[in-house]
């Protein structure tokens, strides 16, 4: 018989723990470079041992520290950007051609102070000496951008677009609103909402409710206009001699530890408090430093490795990108995800082909399946940008006059072995700001 009894056991487990230090550098590793110079300011003041100094312009990116007659006056507020500017900044950050992109910058650059395009695609086509279908398309873009409504030709189509962006097409009311205006100018304001309900079939009720939501949006889109941040770049990228080429931006501020209050820390007439906190707040600023400058060789390490992956981008743009996941970074250089994940976050780059976020070099692949073997390995994949890139040539070469539907691009990429669901079609498509077939359809003269 087993009496019952107690056991001891002796097991050795291993764990690894980050030190205050490297916690501290992998805090400044995941600010973008707005945050970190908030922060840097902040562990100035409350850290005295560290002094801030005011970083020479020309040594840190995109800062902008002035002085007058000597004397710092800090770094100037950028002065608030126009609605045209502010659509020039959008413009630049579209996931499109170069081309296309000049296309949508010289549109803008059209617009009148209602921020309307009133002159029409074909004139302009043939004024810039560009293709008709080139222009429509740079046109959809344009309007997808903010504020909704924006390019519009009318005042009626810019209710639309705007209609549309606040309520999609398949609200119950939406076709509703686009029947009225639809009507003929004047209709809705000159009949009663009774009449009105008469000549669309629907209840008066409907029709008040949707004059009330009509009510609310404008013919001048830019009207009371809220621009964009300015966008502060992270670092810049480039191709020199065939060899790829990364600045990483410095904030405005540089810091340093006080020499009176390092010598400080080292006398030994103080009293042990005393001497205590100086002591911990040199430590502190030693790994503020340090962190700032493994912050700057990580960024450089990591933006060298995913660009020598990407470089088909630096070379021909965004449908060159590769397919390519974070952690297969992590792995060419033996670091955690995690790190990778953390470094990239929220930041930008400016390249050849505009400013990017970093989301933006670690595109998904799309599958391919082909029916006949011999017209490819199974496993091929192209990526989403790519495919994006597709749906964008294939719209701007469409007939404007029968726009091309979701379900039909679908069809041709499925036709052509990478199967697409028409939603993945419209969610691309709506990520690039391309309105759909039926808003990209001309509207009949006003």
């Amino acid at each position: 018989m087993t009496r019952p009894g107690t056991s001891l056991h002796l097991n050795a487990v291993q764990q690894q723990r980050l030190s205050l230090g490297q916690l501290r550098m992998l805090h400044l590793l995941a600010l973008p470079l707005e945050e970190l110079e908030r922060h840097i300011d902040r562990l100035a003041m409350e850290n005295p041992l560290l002094e801030a100094e005011v970083r020479p312009g020309e040594q840190h990116g995109l800062g902008a520290w002035a002085s007058f007659d000597g004397e710092e006056v800090g770094r100037l507020p950028a002065p608030a950007l126009s609605w045209r500017e502010d659509l020039l900044q959008q413009a630049r950050l579209l996931p499109v051609a170069p081309s296309t992109r000049r296309t949508v910058q010289r549109l803008i650059l059209e617009l009148d102070d209602d921020g309307l395009l009133r002159g029409s695609v074909e004139d302009l086509a043939h004024e810039w000496s560009e293709d008709a279908r080139h222009v429509a398309a740079s046109l959809a873009l344009l309007q997808g951008l903010e504020p909704a409504g924006v390019g519009a030709r009318t005042r009626r189509e810019a209710l639309t677009l705007q209609w549309v962006r606040l309520h999609g097409e398949g609200d119950p009311l939406s076709q509703i609103a686009l029947a009225l205006l639809d009507l003929e100018p004047g209709a809705s304001e000159r009949l009663d909402p009774e009449a009105l309900a008469r000549r669309l079939g629907v209840s008066g009720a409907q029709i008040r409710l949707v004059l009330e939501r009509l009510r609310r949006l404008s013919p001048s889109p830019v009207a009371g206009a809220v621009p964009s941040p300015p966008i502060r770049p992270d670092l810049s990228v480039w191709l020199e001699d065939g060899r790829v080429q990364v600045e990483v931006y410095l904030p405005g501020r540089s810091l340093a530890i006080n020499p009176e209050y390092r010598a400080l820390a080292g006398r030994g007439d103080l009293e042990e408090d005393e001497r205590a906190y100086l002591r911990h707040n040199l430590q502190e600023a030693r790994w503020v430093l340090g962190g700032l400058r493994r912050r700057q060789a990580t960024l450089r390490m990591l933006s060298l490795e995913l660009f020598t992956v990407q470089r088909p981008f630096l070379e021909r743009g965004l449908e060159a990108l590769q397919p390519l996941r974070r952690y297969h970074l992590a792995d060419r250089l033996h670091l955690h995800p995690s790190t990778v994940g953390r470094a990239l976050a929220g930041k930008t780059a400016v390249t050849p082909w505009g400013v990017h976020p970093f989301e933006r070099f670690f595109p998904r692949s799309v599958p391919r399946r082909f029916g006949d073997p011999s017209e490819g390995p199974a496993d091929q994949a192209v990526t989403s940008s790519q495919v994006r890139a597709w749906i964008q040539r294939s719209i701007a070469e469409e007939d404007p006059s029968h726009p091309r539907t979701d379900a039909s691009l679908a069809r041709e990429m499925t036709g052509s072995g990478v199967a697409l669901a028409r939603r993945t079609v419209a969610k691309y498509r709506e990520e690039m700001g391309i309105p759909s077939s039926r808003q990209r359809r001309p509207l009949a003269p006003a």
